[in-house]
């Protein structure tokens, strides 16, 4: 792993901020390849990997936009969870998902599949792309990549400086989605990240709410429990309810018990992905 991760690291540290050009730098680097080759040096080659680019939509839907630096290279992508193989669709432009979907991808060159196949599950619910106001405002470093990142069908993962998982330090959680219109409300649900090594806690509470006017808001469920030391994802059902306001309060835990990493610091509350059925 040590190449070609060093000549990027002589890149960045060598090369005047104005200078820099990525593509340039892999137009170099594959020329590099061969100097590698004749020292016997057993480098990385997959370095080229599937990059992706998400768009959330007003309408209730999720662009994807797929890319890859490979030189002569094929993107081949399926729909419906099976592996891409070369005869797989052609990716060509974005990529819009109205309905919950797993979406997989592959690049294909010369000699067959190359490198891993990304997959993205995109989970387009009544919230994607729907407005979103906070009580209090994510605090950095975990601030939302964009205004939808709350509710653009793509969950954070364990990676949580990706611009996904929104933070609250010391503060609670309490975010309104407003859906535009009254319609059925089945099930509410958020993800929390606990990770006490990282500071970040469960709430001592999660409750959520349902209003038809953005006013007065009745109680629809509650969680305690979150058993995970990594992503908890909760939800509640709400029977034989309509809505057009859905709102979630979590109660941070406050300052880090005696005892544990961090103690006597504010606690991070984590969450992403507020989901609506």
């Amino acid at each position: 792993m040590l190449f070609p991760r060093a000549l990027a690291i002589a890149e960045t540290a060598w090369s005047p901020k104005v200078l820099k050009d990525y593509t340039d730098f892999l137009k170099r680097l594959r020329i590099q390849e061969k100097v590698l080759q004749q020292q016997n040096v057993h480098y990385f080659t997959r370095y080229e990997e599937i990059q992706a680019r998400f768009q959330t939509n007003t309408n209730g839907s999720e662009s994807i936009y797929l890319t890859s630096s490979l030189p002569n290279a094929t993107i081949r992508f399926t729909e419906d969870g099976s592996q891409p193989n070369t005869q797989s669709n052609i990716w060509k432009d974005g990529l819009s998902i109205v309905k919950p979907t797993l979406i997989k991808a592959q690049l294909f060159d010369k000699n067959g599949a190359y490198g891993q196949v990304w997959e993205q599950w995109v989970n387009v619910n009544l919230a994607t792309g729907k407005n979103i106001t906070f009580k209090n405002t994510p605090q950095a470093p975990y601030i939302p990549v964009d205004q939808y990142a709350l509710s653009n069908g793509i969950i954070g993962t364990h990676r949580y400086n990706t611009g996904q998982w929104l933070g609250f330090k010391g503060e609670d959680l309490e975010v309104v989605v407003d859906l535009s219109k009254s319609q059925s409300v089945k099930e509410i649900g958020i993800s929390v990240l606990k990770y006490h090594w990282q500071r970040m806690w469960e709430p001592t509470e999660l409750s959520f709410w349902i209003s038809e006017d953005g006013k007065a808001y009745e109680k629809v469920g509650s969680v305690k429990d979150f058993p995970e030391n990594a992503i908890n994802t909760v939800s509640v059902k709400v029977p034989n309810k309509t809505a057009r306001f859905v709102k979630v309060i979590g109660i941070n835990k406050g300052t880090i018990p005696v005892g544990e990493y961090g103690a006597g610091a504010k606690a991070w509350l984590i969450v992403d992905e507020l989901v609506v059925y």
